[in-house]
Formats: C-alpha cells, sequence, structure tokens
C-alpha cells in the first residue's frame, strides 16, 4: 500500500505558463457519485476556477474525501479548495487546507451549499475568503467538525474560521478554532 505522506501524488491545475488566472478551471469534478467513490491520498493544488470550486467541485455527489492536501487553489465565486452544492453527503476525512482563496460568495477552503457535511481530523490553515468564512461557508447543510484545527484563516467581513448563513447548522466538537 502507497504511503501517501512519503510518495506524493500531485493533481494539479497549473499548465505551466508562469500565470495562475490560465490554470485549469477544476482540478477534480464529481458529479452525480455515491460514497463508493473515494479520492485519497492527494495533493491537489493550483486550480483557477472563474465560478466556484478551483480544487474540487462537487455536484450532486456523496463523495469520501481522504488524507489529501489543498495548497494554492482559488475560485472567483467561492470555494476555493473545494465546493459541494445540490444534495449528497460529503466526508472529509484527515485534509489539509492550505492558502487557498474564495472570493465573491466565500469559503476560501470550503462553501457548502449541501449536505450533511463530515469533517474529521482536518487542519484549516491560512485561508481566505473576501466576504464570508476565512476557511468555511456553509448555507443550508448540517455541518458536522469533530477533531479539526483551524489557524491563521481570513475572512474580511464575517467568520475567519467559519461561517453558517440564515440556515444551516454546526456541530463542533473536539476542534480549535
Amino acid at each position: 500500500e502507497r504511503n501517501h505522506a512519503v510518495n506524493i501524488t500531485i493533481l494539479s491545475g497549473d499548465i505551466n505558463t508562469g500565470a495562475a488566472n490560465d490554470n485549469s478551471y477544476k482540478v477534480v469534478s464529481f458529479n452525480n457519485v455515491t460514497n463508493q467513490t473515494r479520492l485519497d491520498g492527494f495533493s491537489i493544488m493550483g486550480g483557477y476556477a472563474t465560478s466556484y470550486g478551483g480544487g474540487v467541485l462537487s455536484t450532486n455527489s456523496s463523495p469520501v474525501i481522504a488524507n489529501c492536501n489543498f495548497i494554492g487553489n482559488y475560485a472567483a465565486e467561492g470555494g476555493g479548495a473545494l465546493n459541494h452544492s445540490g444534495s449528497g453527503i460529503l466526508t472529509l476525512e484527515s485534509c489539509i487546507f492550505d492558502g487557498n482563496v474564495g472570493n465573491t460568495y466565500g469559503g476560501g477552503a470550503l462553501r457548502l451549499y449541501a449536505g450533511p457535511v463530515n469533517i474529521s481530523n482536518c487542519y484549516f490553515k491560512s485561508n481566505q475568503s473576501n466576504t464570508y468564512g476565512g476557511a468555511i461557508f456553509a448555507y443550508g447543510p448540517v455541518v458536522n467538525i469533530t477533531n479539526s484545527v483551524f489557524a491563521g484563516n481570513v475572512s474580511q467581513t464575517t467568520g475567519a474560521a467559519i461561517r453558517i448563513g440564515d440556515t444551516g447548522t454546526l456541530h463542533l466538537n473536539n476542534s480549535l478554532l
């Protein structure tokens, strides 16, 4: 079995022109997948979405994402690392979100418009939103966060770490903000 910490596999949106704004819009896309779909042990970096989800776009899906690093992804509309919308259960286990940017509609790392969402043993560091939720912006879903750490995330308006919109529920257990 591959040791993902030693044998790093990178999924990159960088097409090597030197400019970030011409990178791939999405690095990974899930559309109508079940929880039998698992993304495990990858570094996802350099996505540059003109809309949502620079690293991963998840629509009407229930993927399990584990042991992944999301580094330096950007989304003009929100969800720099990952955008989850439509329907489906999103599961994130032992992932790192570092230096991602979600611009207009929030969520430097995660923009969550479907759920429930289960997050465990994750680390959110230095993510930024120009609006809501430096690390996470959730509007509508139930978000369960366990054994996770949030450090140095920035929002220009509300929720440097987490912003729950007008609807939605946050269950936060044994985590540091």
